[in-house]
């Protein structure tokens, strides 16, 4: 969390001098960018495979929708969406859409150079 790591960085430097000091600017400069780096490669790589999972069962659900559907067509055009069920699908298509974890990734990444230049 990086509480009270000045304090020991004080404390350090009375014991040992400049060594504690270089030790503390690797440890809470670099440490948490690394930490940070991990954990948006683990959030990457596990959108992805969401991704790709919800691809896939698309794209399976499509194949059986065509083979299975035998019943007559409709040729009638259904009412276009209205009210909540139009913002139902859009939020739905935003929630589908590449871009909004482009979004989330690079928020995320600007809230890392932020702190870190704090």
């Amino acid at each position: 969390t990086l509480e009270g790591w000045a304090d020991l960085l004080y404390q350090l430097q009375d014991g040992k001098g400049l060594f504690a000091f270089i030790y503390f600017w690797v440890l809470i400069l670099i440490g948490p960018y690394f930490a940070v780096q991990l954990f948006l490669v683990i959030l990457s790589s596990r959108c992805a495979d969401a991704a790709a999972v919800r691809r896939k069962k698309f794209t399976r659900r499509s194949i059986l929708e065509k083979a299975g559907n035998s019943a007559p067509i409709n040729r009638e055009k259904p009412p276009p969406p209205t009210g909540l069920l139009k913002l139902r699908l859009n939020l739905r298509a935003l929630a589908k859409d590449e871009r909004l974890l482009n979004i989330t990734l690079g928020s995320i990444l600007l809230n890392t150079i932020c702190m870190a230049l704090e």
